[in-house]
């Protein structure tokens, strides 16, 4: 019981320090895809929406707006024929998929660039972080439940999600 009650409250204080995050950074662009989470990220826009994982044509142009790369362009490697091969692995970009067709359809209807990197985008990558998180926890409660007490389990859910 004790346990679950840590799953509430883990929940609740991770979107309260979203919202409070988000309203601290209001008057400047919230960015979660830059530096290594770009090279996790770029597979969605380069995917869907600019038709391009090999030239990488695109990523000069939203560097310069969004500043993505953290100041140097590290995440993929050229290669002799001119292309480009991503550094990163694409399973986080596979598991923020939904969240980036959400940030798409958001840029649409709120008149915002649908370029992969305007707010909607990266507010609905940043919370479906959060509905991410949440399955884990569950998860890692039921099988610290098959061999610890509740005490245990209530500690280590409080103090895994760096609390």
């Amino acid at each position: 019981m004790k346990s679950r009650i840590s799953l509430f409250v883990i929940l609740i204080a991770l979107l309260f320090f979203r919202i409070e995050n988000l309203q601290h950074h209001a008057k400047a662009d919230y960015k979660v895809t830059t530096w290594d989470a770009f090279g996790y990220y770029m597979y969605l826009p380069g995917v869907f929406i600019y038709h391009d994982v090999k030239d990488l044509k695109w990523v000069e142009h939203i560097d310069k707006k969004y500043a993505v790369t953290g100041g140097k362009f590290y995440h993929a490697t050229q290669l002799e024929s001119g292309t480009y091969t991503n550094k990163y692995l694409c399973g986080v970009a596979l598991l923020q998929m939904p969240w980036f067709f959400l940030g798409h359809i958001l840029a649409g209807v709120t008149d915002n660039p649908q370029d992969g990197f305007s707010s909607p985008y990266q507010y609905a990558i940043m919370f479906g972080a959060i509905c991410w998180a949440m399955p884990g926890l569950l998860f890692l409660r039921k099988v610290l439940l098959h061999y610890f007490s509740d005490n245990v389990c209530f500690h280590t859910l409080i103090f895994s999600s760096g609390f």
